[in-house]
């Protein structure tokens, strides 16, 4: 079994939660490793394949709280998945989110190792500006940034950085949150693959609420929380609990529901949620 073979099948056996996809059984017959999986019925992916202008909040919330809740085991494990995409996001029938897919999860070197990893993993569309501009230095803010785009995808049914290639999805970003920051600048042209080439800049942005103007205001704040370009830089830390209750959590007047009080902190640096209260309240008269 090869060395990064042998880190998968480690990662998968020590994660064990509701909201994983679990491994049954592992063998070995005539020099293969043979892992078999519980059985899910279908994926993020087909769901939106089906609702192609999104699904509803109902639902959208309920995933997302699946969703962080896996990556925040992941993250107290110590692990971070790096390829969070809606293919890899498995839903039972009863509603139930399981991610999948470990192949490219690593365990987190200390911070006095000084860990280096490749910037070759995750699907182009849920990478993070870190790893589009090639810093092998990063960590579960890589998720969390994946989770951000899949929130406002599952509310639109569209990717929400389409690019078809690595400067191009640069372009999407910066289009959206404004330049990268002096560090991600700096790493974009000490990068060979980039060589010759000027960083995408854009005087005029185009932001999420502009984009998405029928989404309701708290669902596009939860979103800006896991897309912040900046935190990688600064270093700060943003409750994300002190953000939903100072701040209206109805996500839509007409059908009166509500985005859950989080008690948790997640920032683009972690994730690490502690509770969460998921309610549908009556609608509400105008």
């Amino acid at each position: 079994i090869s060395f990064v073979s042998a880190l998968v099948l480690l990662t998968v056996k020590q994660l064990r939660h509701d909201n994983l996809v679990n491994l049954l059984e592992v063998w070995k017959r005539r020099r293969r490793w043979y892992l078999v999986f519980e059985f899910v019925e279908r994926t993020l992916l087909d769901d939106l394949e089906q609702n192609p202008s999104g699904l509803d909040l109902n639902t959208s919330r309920q995933y997302l709280y699946q969703i962080l809740r896996a990556a925040a085991f992941c993250h107290q494990q110590n692990i971070i998945h790096r390829d969070i995409k809606p293919e890899n996001i498995l839903i039972s029938q009863g509603g139930v989110v399981k991610m999948c897919d470990f192949g490219f999860a690593r365990t987190m070197a200390s911070p006095a190792e000084g860990g280096v990893y490749t910037d070759y993993v995750a699907t182009r569309w849920y990478r993070a500006p870190e790893l589009l501009v090639g810093d092998t230095k990063y960590g579960k803010p890589v998720d969390v940034w994946a989770v951000g785009c899949l929130l406002l995808e599952m509310l639109t049914g569209q990717p929400l950085f389409p690019g078809d290639s690595d400067l191009d999805q640069i372009y999407h970003i910066v289009r959206c949150f404004g330049n990268l920051t002096a560090h991600h600048q700096e790493l974009f042209y000490r990068n060979p693959v980039f060589s010759g080439v000027r960083l995408p800049e854009y005087s005029c942005r185009v932001r999420l609420e502009q984009r998405f103007p029928v989404i309701a205001p708290a669902a596009l704040d939860l979103a800006q929380v896991h897309l912040d370009i900046t935190t990688q830089e600064t270093f700060t830390t943003q409750s994300l609990y002190s953000i939903i209750s100072t701040s209206p959590l109805c996500c839509c007047c007409c059908c009166g529901n509500h985005w859950g009080e989080y008690s948790s902190s997640l920032e683009r640096g972690q994730v690490a949620i502690t509770g969460c209260i998921i309610s549908s309240h009556p609608q509400q008269k105008k």
